[in-house]
């Protein structure tokens, strides 16, 4: 949670992915989560851009699983520049290095640590 005086901002969240179950499961994690908010979602990059430069979220949580991934993560950061970008690795962690060093990824989550450790990366990426 972001800290403004005496009010709180809560890290503004949004999904990306084309398969509408990842989707779900992030909103499932965030909605026990306090601080956070899923502020949208999106299964297309285009979809994606427009809410992206719409919302303005502080974090954007996806995963490789969709064609054209690296420009879409292009274009997000051009949009919103301070926005982090967090990686959902279904992979293994020397992919998930790879594709860290590649560019425009903050930090990344295993899938099997998705409920335990996204939250916490996300408090990281965005300190109060």
């Amino acid at each position: 949670m972001l800290s403004l005086g005496n009010q709180e901002k809560q890290i503004r969240v949004m999904a990306v992915h084309v398969v509408p179950e990842f989707l779900q499961i992030i909103r499932a994690v965030l909605k026990v989560e306090k601080g956070a908010e899923l502020v949208g979602t999106a299964a297309d990059c285009a979809v994606a851009l427009e809410k992206v430069e719409r919302l303005q979220p502080d974090v954007l949580v996806t995963c490789v699983g969709f064609d054209g991934f690296f420009d879409f993560v292009r274009c997000a950061h051009e949009r919103v520049p301070d926005m982090r970008i967090v990686l959902v690795n279904v992979y293994g962690d020397a992919e998930a290095d790879e594709i860290l060093r590649s560019g425009g990824v903050d930090a990344f989550v295993p899938a099997y640590k998705l409920s335990q450790n996204l939250c916490k990366t996300i408090r990281q990426l965005c300190p109060k």
